[in-house]
């Protein structure tokens, strides 16, 4: 009775640990996601205030060495607790899983090996549901094919903002609605209020006799 006991307390000591450790291990994968994000992003903006980067301007060296060296350690935290999931790391964290992959276009295998297992995870109610648009729109654009959901955008002959083609246009919204983006219009606005704030800003930059070139 008691080698039964005993037994059976071994085993809920091994699966306490065994949870202990996986919480451990998700939590440093945590803080190690939302650094990279933190490296992109604050990055990004410092480049953009100096003018370095814009959209008729070649990728940055600065921010493609990133860019590849947050896609690799993405890989092996891939290959070690799969899928950084909303339950595995929180949701900031699972927001910077998929951020890194978004900027991953120098390994388009990558994102698409990333777009099937976020796709597993939205199925499961265990990641957000635009973080899938917006990546597989992505690859669809960056290959030359119609978006599905209208997260991509390009300029117009006046640089204003408009979406790459959309693939069966007249059922975008109710696409986009199942995965939680608002209209194609909304968003469309939306883009163009920020490129009106940005031209304001450069014009005021001007005419304080500053420079001030920003795009996202």
């Amino acid at each position: 009775v008691y080698a039964v006991e005993y037994a059976t307390l071994d085993k809920a000591y091994s699966s306490v640990f065994e949870y202990i450790e996986v919480e451990l291990m998700n939590a440093d994968r945590k803080r190690e996601l939302v650094s990279m994000m933190e490296l992109d992003q604050g990055t990004l903006s410092e480049l953009a205030h100096r003018g370095e980067i814009g959209p008729h301007q070649p990728y940055h060296p600065v921010l493609r060495e990133i860019h590849e060296s947050n896609a690799r350690a993405l890989a092996e935290i891939i290959e070690e607790i799969g899928w950084p999931t909303i339950s595995k790391v929180g949701a900031q964290a699972a927001e910077a899983a998929w951020n890194i992959v978004q900027h991953s276009v120098s390994d388009t295998g990558f994102m698409s090996d990333c777009a099937d297992l976020l796709e597993v995870a939205v199925s499961s109610q265990d990641a957000e549901g635009w973080q899938l648009a917006f990546l597989k729109d992505r690859l669809q654009t960056m290959s030359g094919e119609e978006q599905i959901y209208g997260t991509q955008f390009d300029e117009d002959a006046e640089g204003w903002p408009t979406p790459f083609p959309i693939r069966d246009p007249d059922g975008v919204n109710e696409r986009r609605l199942a995965l939680g983006l608002n209209s194609i219009e909304e968003r469309t606005s939306e883009m163009r209020v920020r490129e009106t704030a940005r031209r304001e800003a450069v014009s005021r930059a001007n005419e304080e006799g500053g420079t001030l070139e920003t795009s996202d």
